[in-house]
């Protein structure tokens, strides 16, 4: 297999590009509607983890780690 986990986005407004400051290539925005799916192997323990960034904005962080089955 050549992947542990993906996520695709489905829905989207826009991509940010790659101007002057090269961090801004990395996120996707969505106005009015935003889909994501994630999948991930068995092998992968994925924990979904609520949180308020700085700004009071509501999210939720995914985490998918690999584990070792013996």
């Amino acid at each position: 297999m050549a992947y542990h986990s993906v996520v695709r986005i489905n829905k989207k407004s826009w991509t940010a590009g790659f101007g002057k400051n090269k961090e801004k290539g990395n996120y996707h925005v969505a106005q009015k509607e935003l889909e994501v799916e994630i999948t991930w192997i068995p092998e992968m323990k994925t924990e979904l983890i609520p949180f308020v960034n700085e700004h009071g904005h509501q999210g939720i962080k995914i985490r998918s780690t690999h584990q070792k089955i013996k």
